[in-house]
């Protein structure tokens, strides 16, 4: 396995496996809603593009 820096090509991948790792390891106890909303704002365009500056 190769570790690298994410690039601007990686932005929806890294938001799928945002999804599928918060829906897995937080479905017990936080609200599906609660974690579309965390997610929407952790990984929006502009949240993902401020990672880059």
């Amino acid at each position: 396995m190769i570790i690298r820096e994410m690039n601007k090509i990686d932005v929806e991948q890294v938001r799928e496996i945002a999804i599928a790792t918060w829906k897995d390891t937080y479905s017990e106890f936080i609200q599906l809603d609660i974690q579309e909303k965390v997610l929407n704002d952790a990984y929006s365009d502009d949240e993902m593009e401020n990672r880059f500056l």
